[in-house]
């Protein structure tokens, strides 16, 4: 996946957070960031080009990117301005991609079987 990709992920991820930031500020809610960021899955479709993205994955994938980003510079992301929008957005398209591989082999694998 290319920088038009990383983009465009980028602008959903800063689209989405500043929603989040803005309800939390003035009502209780019970969800974290990737959890409220589910709702945008459709968004995220698109960006990733990725139709068969379910929220669940969604979630997942934030949950895995937001963790990696403490991991490297040891900061709360939601707290880190643009930095961390870059960050989980390049991890979310090199993930995005190695899965787009993994099924690619699985359906090769899949064909190689039924063709035996």
């Amino acid at each position: 996946m290319g920088e038009d990709t990383k983009r465009d992920i980028s602008n959903v991820i800063e689209e989405i957070d500043s929603a989040y930031k803005e309800f939390s500020d003035y009502s209780y809610m019970n969800a974290d960031y990737p959890y409220f960021a589910r709702m945008a899955v459709g968004q995220f479709r698109r960006a990733l080009g990725d139709p068969d993205l379910t929220r669940e994955d969604l979630e997942r994938i934030l949950r895995k990117g937001i963790v990696k980003y403490r991991q490297t510079y040891n900061d709360n992301p939601l707290h880190s301005g643009k930095n961390w929008v870059n960050f989980v957005a390049s991890y979310m398209a090199t993930a995005s991609n190695a899965n787009d591989i993994f099924y690619d082999f699985l359906n090769v694998a899949d064909s190689h079987n039924n063709n035996a």
